[in-house]
């Protein structure tokens, strides 16, 4: 189950913490009751608040699927290919792209090929990074990336490490649920590389 389907039991939470609030603080000094649980209520909606905060700064910012589709739209040429390794939920919007768009399943790891490519390799390869299992990608990919591209674009989603951010990892949601510092935009980190113009260069 996605941790996004448990939201509508927040408000009822909120309601249930209140009360927790006022009883403990009648508890801990009757006389000063109010002032207590006045204390105690910001003690405890101040770090939900600026996560809050936080998240609807970065969800009013422009996703990184979509800045990638928008510098692939003023550089690719009808006549090139694009393979995009993200899929349905990591990759680049390309809608109204038009280019020969080649999905995530045009590549397959077992043989280490393009399929019905006759050979040919495409000019444009985006590449996703994501702490979620949406953003993997196969090690023979990557080495064939290494082989014959040059990575001539990077649109970062986060910068530093995410040890501290939690993510619902099942759910193609890319925004932590906690732990914001290291993320600067909504979507994957994407990786531009475009083919060398010959073998090993």
């Amino acid at each position: 189950m996605f941790f996004r389907y448990v939201l509508p039991m927040v408000p009822l939470l909120c309601v249930a913490a209140a009360v927790a609030v006022r009883h403990a603080a009648a508890s801990i000094w009757p006389r000063a009751s109010v002032r207590v649980a006045t204390v105690m209520a910001l003690a405890i909606a101040l770090p939900p608040l600026v996560n809050s905060v936080w998240m609807d700064v970065l969800l009013a910012r422009t996703d990184t699927r979509v800045l990638a589709g928008r510098w692939l739209a003023s550089r690719v040429t009808a006549d090139q290919a694009v393979y995009d390794a993200g899929g349905d939920y990591a990759g680049a919007f390309l809608v109204g792209l038009h280019v020969h768009v080649w999905d995530a399943s045009t590549f397959v790891p077992r043989i280490n090929a393009f399929v019905d490519s006759n050979g040919r390799l495409p000019e444009w390869i985006v590449l996703p990074e994501s702490p979620l299992v949406y953003g993997s990608v196969s090690p023979e990919l990557r080495q064939l990336v290494a082989d014959r591209y040059q990575r001539v674009e990077t649109i970062d989603a986060m910068r530093g490490s995410t040890r501290s951010s939690v993510y619902d990892l099942q759910d193609a949601f890319f925004l932590p649920i906690a732990g914001f510092t290291p993320v600067v935009r909504p979507g994957p980190t994407l990786k531009i590389y475009k083919l060398n113009a010959a073998p090993g260069r």
